[in-house]
């Protein structure tokens, strides 16, 4: 794993630690969750594109692999394939379940 990327996952992962504890701290108090909610919101999405281009970046890395026949590359698209078919898959179970309450509990149905 090159530095850059490895310094650049250290950073979304620490930068995920701290939006969890804000998060934390800022559910007991909705007036604090509500004067930071600008922060948090571009907190969020620095982090959510840190972690896009860290994707990116392996998904490339992948790639340059493949077509340079490394050995194992092929099956290691095969897992990284897989993992993401059951992870998109599971996400969208869960939000097909969980859907329906959400609007129940807005007073949307």
């Amino acid at each position: 794993m090159s530095r850059v990327l490895r310094y650049s996952l250290i950073g979304a992962l620490a930068l995920a630690g701290v939006l969890l504890f804000v998060l934390m701290s800022a559910s007991a108090n909705s007036r604090a969750f509500e004067r930071d909610y600008p922060i948090l919101l571009a907190a969020n999405g620095a982090l959510a594109f840190v972690l896009f281009a860290v994707v990116t970046g392996l998904a490339v890395r992948l790639l340059q692999r493949v077509r340079a026949r490394v050995f194992g590359a092929r099956l290691m698209a095969r897992f990284a394939i897989a993992f993401a078919l059951m992870s998109a898959s599971a996400n969208s179970r869960a939000f097909e379940r969980d859907y329906p309450i959400l609007l129940a509990a807005n007073g949307a149905l």
